[in-house]
């Protein structure tokens, strides 16, 4: 029989994923900062001179002290992941378990075991399909990964469809209708209520983020075909009829034409990003090791206590019955996951090792180059916004830097969606037994008592099956104890042979002890019937149990009971 000590294993309690991320939202939101506290500082020297006019101008340095405060708070607020046990959410039930009258997580991790870790069904949605055929891989990504591709490949759909919408109106349109429907455009492109729901969204790594429904390409299509018959209709107008615009063609154009072109470098970056991000995530299984050349003594009884207390800390149980009978039938499974260890990336060393670590990567190389991007367009952004302000306020300028604004925020939370996962380590044991027995009644002679008989119950194993699978589980979580999402299994031979090893020693174990059991008992009737004899040959042990019943010992003659 083998002894084995297990000890609890050390696990790291934090990580840092959001790291290049936080540094890239620090930076650009210590620039902001920088920028408007100076301005508000400037404006404040000249308060007489410029009287009602400064009120736009402190306008915009307040919005820029508010930015960086939000874009700091936000680096801030995410700096660190921190895990203590109670933190590691339950495995995600997806698939055709989550749609089953009862679903629960040992189910789920079972048929993961058995299948695989099968992808879900992609949107009925002409556009999502193309993205899924273009990226083959993401339908393997967690589903709060492939909702975040698809919502912001719609938004990419959305402002391919606004720049061929800008190209046909200033195809179709006269020149005093495209006036007037240039704005529309911009609106489109830079998309000012996303900007501001993605500045007010949750906080990431506080909770977790339910998936919406597939986003729908209904907005697309009506844009490209207002796009052409607005501008026929509006021309179908007698000349004249249109006052107007009281701007210049220019102070739209430039703004839309420069939203666009940065968008669309975002959109080609995150696209990269994208499939840099899911090309190594693949489909796996890992079936069960099966066992019926076993020879059990007992019906298991003790044996699924026996291997949950030799499987490693920090564990947790999912499933266990410790043993069932009934018409003949007996088994008994335990079902955990242990050595639950949590990735540490990015919680060693200073945030520039970390971002030069990540551009060494290649596949978090597109990810660090679209964060820059909005890093440089944020900048870009602050720089113009502050150089109108102090050489008089015009329009065009000030939505120029509104479409570079609309860039940045999309490329840096676009790249931390992406960088927003924790990523987790495991091991699942799955153990479980089934057989047949026939019961039987055994008499023997009872010569310890006197005349009568002992009856016992004997148990006769028919056949008995033995099932195991141990398998490493790389699981991701986006928030603490948010759902973690099964990302691959690799099965564990060497686990699997232990584990056998195990029940063939409980099973060993157990018929020592009976015989031992057996032989105390034929032990003690020799000594009944041989008290008699002091010739008489005596088993290992029968003395001893002699002297505690009180009675002599033939072999040497001693009654023990002292003198007269």
């Amino acid at each position: 029989m083998t002894t084995e000590f297990s000890e609890a294993a050390s696990q790291s309690t934090e990580t840092n994923p959001l790291r290049v991320s936080n540094f890239f939202h620090l930076g650009l939101g210590a620039f902001n900062l920088l920028a408007g506290g100076v301005l508000a500082f400037l404006l404040s020297r000249e308060v007489e001179a410029l009287r009602i006019q400064i009120f736009p101008m402190v306008g915009i340095a307040g919005a820029l002290l508010v930015l960086g405060l939000t874009q700091v708070g936000r680096a801030w607020r995410d700096e660190k992941f921190r895990f203590h046990p109670d933190d590691i959410g339950k495995f995600a039930i997806t698939g055709k378990v989550a749609k089953s009258a009862s679903p629960d997580q040992a189910s789920y991790v079972i048929d993961v075991l058995n299948n695989g870790v099968l992808p879900e069904p992609t949107p009925d949605n002409a556009l999502l399909n193309k993205l899924y055929s273009w990226l083959p891989k993401l339908e393997l990504a967690p589903l709060l990964i492939r909702w975040h591709a698809e919502t912001q490949s719609l938004r990419i759909v959305n402002l391919v469809v606004a720049t061929t919408g800008f190209i046909l109106t200033w195809i179709f349109a006269r020149p005093e209708v495209f006036a007037w429907l240039v704005p529309a455009y911009l609106l489109l492109a830079i998309d000012p209520l996303s900007v501001w729901r993605n500045l007010t969204s949750g906080v990431a790594g506080a909770r977790q983020l339910d998936r919406p429904a597939a986003p729908t390409p209904h907005r697309s299509v009506a844009i490209l075909l207002s796009s052409v018959f607005v501008p026929i209709l509006l021309g179908l107008l007698p000349p004249g009829s249109l006052p107007p615009a009281p701007w210049a063609t220019s102070t739209f154009v430039i703004p839309t034409v420069c939203a666009m072109a940065v968008l669309l470098v975002a959109s080609t970056l995150f696209v990269f990003s994208l499939k840099s991000q899911t090309r190594d995530l693949r489909t796996s299984g890992v079936g069960h090791d099966v066992r019926k050349d076993l020879d059990i003594p007992n019906l298991g009884t003790g044996l699924i206590d026996r291997l949950e207390n030799d499987l490693p800390f920090p564990r947790s149980v999912l499933s266990r019955n410790t043993g069932w009978q009934k018409d003949g039938n007996f088994g008994g499974h335990l079902l955990v996951e242990a050595r639950q260890r949590l990735n540490a990336v990015g919680s060693v060393g200073t945030p520039l090792a970390a971002l030069r670590g990540a551009w060494k990567d290649p596949e978090q190389k597109p990810l660090v180059a679209l964060g820059a991007f909005g890093v440089a367009t944020g900048i870009a952004a602050t720089v113009l916004a502050f150089v109108a302000t102090r050489t008089g306020i015009g329009l065009t300028p000030m939505l120029t830097a509104l479409s570079l604004f609309a860039a940045s925020q999309f490329s840096l939370l676009a790249a931390r969606g992406l960088w927003n996962r924790v990523d987790f380590t495991s091991t699942v044991y799955r153990i479980f037994f089934k057989g047949s027995y026939d019961q039987a009644q055994r008499v023997a002679g009872n010569t310890i008592t006197g005349d009568g008989s002992l009856t016992e119950k004997a148990i006769r194993i028919e056949h008995v099956e033995f099932w195991v699978a141990v398998a490493r589980v790389e699981s991701v979580a986006f928030s603490r104890k948010g759902d973690r999402y099964i990302q691959s299994l690799d099965r564990l031979p060497d686990e699997c042979a232990t584990q056998f090893s195990r029940i063939v020693d409980f099973h060993e174990d157990l018929t020592r002890r009976k015989v031992n059991n057996y032989l105390q008992e034929g032990a003690v009737r020799q000594l009944v019937q041989g008290a008699g004899s002091a010739t008489q040959t005596l088993p290992a042990g029968a003395n001893t149990l002699l002297a505690m019943a009180g009675q002599p010992s033939p072999a040497t003659g001693d009654t023990s009971a002292g003198p007269d």
